[in-house]
């Protein structure tokens, strides 16, 4: 089953495509991430009695600047039967234009501007019932 969000207007078939066969091949889950920023203050784990405690983040040079990556709706999946892999396909998104998501006026203001200067090219699929006003009776 692939769940395809309405507000990501930007999604290249050829991504769909890629996404759809990781799934099918390795029947595995299938996700989209962005990645984040994150600090030692980033991400906290539930301790007893309900108390939150900051996961310790620290990347290879223990240092700030370590990366992390966030769940984000471009494309979901996960295949009909348990049978299979259970380790998901993770896909990280680093095309700015797939990381815009039209759920605000303003978000959807960025997308028109995009469409407008040709930022984004990817070809329109023809709809099977994509037929022009002018003929339309």
């Amino acid at each position: 089953m692939v769940t395809l969000y309405p507000t990501s207007p930007f999604r290249p078939v050829s991504l769909v495509e890629h996404l759809v066969e990781m799934g099918l091949t390795h029947s595995c889950p299938v996700a989209t991430v962005k990645a984040v920023p994150m600090n030692e203050y980033s991400a906290f784990t539930l301790g007893d009695n309900l108390t939150a405690h900051p996961l310790r983040v620290h990347d290879s040079a223990g240092g700030p600047g370590t990366i992390g990556c966030k769940g984000y709706g471009t494309f979901t999946g996960r295949p009909r039967s348990a049978q299979g892999g259970t380790m998901p396909y993770i896909h990280m998104l680093s095309d700015p234009a797939l990381l815009i998501d039209i759920d605000t006026p303003k978000d959807l203001l960025l997308a028109e501007k995009i469409l407008d200067f040709g930022l984004y090219t990817e070809p329109r699929p023809k709809l099977m019932n994509d037929t022009p006003r002018s003929m339309v009776i």
